[in-house]
């Protein structure tokens, strides 16, 4: 089991991994800074944002130093997440 936390041992909300996804969808791009960047995270909360979407298998995994979007439809990508997070934080 994994567990999903912010760097403070606080678990990541539902609220900010569809603010995530929203924020992937219309950027149309996955990486760590798009988050830092336009949520204003830090870049731990970002990436564990990005782990939990790749385990919810939401986005692939790290290739040639891209990842693709896998899920584009907001709400197929978002119940993915949200099972994800409620598997990791049970």
């Amino acid at each position: 089991m994994k567990l999903y936390l912010d760097v403070f041992k606080k678990p990541i909300t539902k609220t900010e991994v569809v603010t995530a996804i929203k924020t992937m969808l219309d950027a149309k791009r996955i990486d760590t800074m798009l988050f830092v960047r336009r949520i204003g995270w830090s870049y731990h909360k970002a990436s564990t944002v990005i782990r939990l979407l790749e385990d919810a298998d939401v986005i692939s995994l790290m290739h040639n130093n891209k990842r693709t979007i896998l899920l584009n439809d907001i709400d197929m990508a978002t119940n993915a997440a949200l099972r994800q997070l409620r598997k990791g934080n049970a």
